[in-house]
């Protein structure tokens, strides 16, 4: 929201500006998600199978229109979740209000609609008498099945996923007291695509710079891309860096930027091409040193040598120096990825609260999620964003809140607004279900804003399953609890 704002300062003064926000600005000018009524009806046969649903999101999108989600801002496909539905019917309004714009964030709309989608879920269950888990079975989508948008999907793990978070929870176990609960909730999601752009440059040291304009806000993006040109080049990963470049270093749109789960997707593939292009630039200059023609070098680890005599074998930093005077050699390489709209993700995620009926308060004890996942470049930073989504939707569900009064925001500072700590997160229990059917590089599936989406709406289900009392607003809070169990008795 405030790049414009620090781009024109910066052009007016011809100097670098920065732009810092208390946290009180954040909380009173920043762009929030876009508070949602979402209206859900769903077509059912007596047998429990789903065959029509009608989704209606109004989004409140604040003073102004820019930033505003289109389609994602019921969640895209999503919406409908990963079942089979022969007949939908999805729209999204934005309404201008006289409030603060809303903005994007994490999958945007998609934990509005999902909220709404998958509690109605077990709503629908629960009239029909049956288990919320097998309503779901039942209506899971399979493979070669068309979606909700009519895509017939290949590769698909949706039903592992949901089975393989059912069994992590024992969901069918006794619970250990009263007044606890059991939820679950799924989303789907397809890896985004687009344009990207690099430069990889093999330096005079043995090095390799890779130069990108796609920013990591969080995701791990360029140690990843670091992995890939070590993969890619056969060299250890300390021998290669990422360097991130401005609006100076690269000609204009020719990178869409990172969101909507597509960066490791248009990174990867763009610097696999990239190593593909500067591999042959080597061979050629190693073939001249070699006095050899190009098809006979072999290149492996970093090292040149001819098939037939390898008696001497040159290094990469050798092969660049040899390059004489033109010194460091580059390449620049420029893909267009296609959306592959026969591959998507599932992920499902079971939630265990206990509820003090006394005082409404929920307490999460326990949280699990299992993904549909390709190849996973990076361990850790993988689990990172499973983890730090999940938490990140604890706080959504629970506890964040933008209060409002005649369009002022009342909450500015961090004691109203509270964000989840440690001694908010329960445990955590993450299950893969591997796929080899990922539309990333080395068959990769996006992560980034899988595990965000239904935590709210698996809580709410657990907290309904767990005193009886269903509630359709977020955040999850004890007056709300409170007064609802009240408004029961």
């Amino acid at each position: 929201m405030d790049v414009p704002v620090a781009y024109l300062l910066a052009q007016k003064a011809g100097r670098p500006v920065k732009i810092v926000m208390s946290y009180s600005e954040e909380l009173t000018a920043g762009s929030p998600s876009h508070p949602s009524v979402i209206t859900v009806r769903t077509g059912v046969k007596r047998d429990g199978r789903m065959v029509a649903r009608y989704l209606r999101a109004v989004h409140s999108t604040g003073a102004y229109g820019g930033h505003k989600p289109i389609r994602a801002s019921i969640g895209g496909a999503g919406t409908a979740g990963p079942y089979r539905i022969d007949h939908t019917f999805m729209e999204a309004i934005h309404v201008y209000t006289n409030t603060v714009p809303g903005g994007f964030w994490r999958a945007p709309g998609a934990l509005q609609a999902m909220f709404a989608v998958e509690s109605h879920i077990d709503l629908v269950a629960r009239e029909l008498g049956m288990d919320p888990a097998e309503f779901r079975l039942k209506n899971i989508i399979g493979e070669g099945e068309e979606n909700a948008l009519g895509v017939r999907l290949q590769g698909v793990k949706a039903r592992p996923t949901l089975q393989a978070a059912l069994d992590a929870a024992g969901w069918k176990r006794p619970k250990p007291g009263r007044n606890y609960g059991r939820g679950i909730a799924m989303y789907e999601r397809f890896t985004g695509a687009g344009p990207s752009w690099v430069i990889l440059t093999a330096g005079t040291d043995g090095s390799l710079t890779l130069l990108t304009v796609n920013g990591d806000q969080g995701t791990g993006l360029r140690t990843v891309l670091c992995q890939t040109v070590a993969e890619e080049m056969g060299v250890p990963i300390g021998q290669v860096r990422v360097v991130v470049g401005d609006t100076d270093a690269a000609p204009f749109n020719i990178d869409i930027g990172f969101g909507g789960s597509r960066s490791t997707n248009i990174g990867g593939h763009v610097v696999i091409q990239a190593c593909n292009e500067l591999r042959e630039k080597l061979v050629a200059q190693a073939a001249q040193a070699l006095d050899c023609p190009k098809d006979q070098v072999v290149y492996q680890a970093g090292r040149f040598w001819n098939r037939d005599d390898r008696r001497r074998e040159l290094s990469l930093r050798e092969v660049v120096a040899k390059a004489g005077g033109s010194g460091p050699i580059s390449v620049t390489a420029k893909i267009e990825v296609p959306m592959e709209r026969s591959s998507t993700s599932f992920v499902a995620q079971v939630a265990e609260v206990e509820v003090d009926p006394e005082t409404g308060q929920v307490r999460l004890d326990r949280f699990i999620t299992a993904h549909d996942v390709g190849t996973i470049i990076n361990p850790i930073g993988h689990q990172g964003q499973i983890d730090g989504g999940a938490v990140m939707a604890i706080g959504a569900a629970l506890m964040e809140e933008i209060a409002l009064e005649n369009g002022q925001v009342t909450t500015p500072h961090l004691g109203d607004y509270k964000l989840p700590s440690i001694a908010d997160i329960p445990r955590l229990k993450t299950v893969l279900v591997r796929s080899d059917s990922g539309p990333g590089p080395y068959e990769a599936k996006a992560i980034g804003e899988m595990a965000n989406v239904s935590p709210p709406a698996a809580i709410a289900n657990a907290v309904a399953d767990a005193v009886g009392v269903r509630l359709f607003e977020l955040p999850i809070t004890s007056e709300k609890v409170y007064n609802a169990l009240k408004g029961r008795a």
